[in-house]
């Protein structure tokens, strides 16, 4: 993501962890409605800031009962 906002921030890296994923077409994985908590952000020396996001448990209900519940 490029931000002509924010002047020292140049990129926005997401890592993700423990994101629950499926395999499709036998060689990609694909995670589908991810959700999760910030960890900590760190932003390097190059401009670039890394947001660590520590992922929710799979939500088994289907997007629209998800969101009626919210």
């Amino acid at each position: 993501m490029q931000s002509d906002d924010k002047k020292d921030v140049k990129a926005v890296m997401i890592h993700v962890t423990d994101a629950p994923s499926i395999t499709v077409l036998g060689n990609r994985i694909v995670c589908h409605r991810l959700s999760g908590t910030v960890i900590d952000d760190v932003k390097s020396a190059d401009g670039i800031t890394t947001v660590n996001i520590k992922a929710s448990p799979w939500d088994e209900r289907t997007a629209q009962a998800a969101w009626d519940a919210s």
